[in-house]
């Protein structure tokens, strides 16, 4: 996990330096950022599981909740 999690940074950071973004570029950064998203919702379901033994019924409710038992702070919450 962590290899693709840092790939996947590589490959981002890559794609910033470039000005313009052709169709392939634009949709290899869509990509990326989609897989990104579903990672961190992954395992924040899994971690609140883990520590509530249940999980949010969405992705944002997840967050929420880690939030509100201090796992994570209102600022990394957003």
């Amino acid at each position: 996990m962590i290899f693709h999690l840092s790939q996947y940074e590589l490959e981002l950071n890559e794609l910033s330096q470039v000005d313009v973004l052709n169709s392939r570029g634009y949709r290899a950064t869509e990509r990326l950022l989609q897989l990104l998203s579903e990672v961190s919702i992954g395992l924040a379901k899994y971690w609140l599981k883990s520590i509530k033994k249940e999980s949010g019924s969405n992705a944002y409710q997840i967050f929420v909740s880690l939030q509100y038992i201090g796992t994570i702070s209102e600022i990394e919450l957003g």
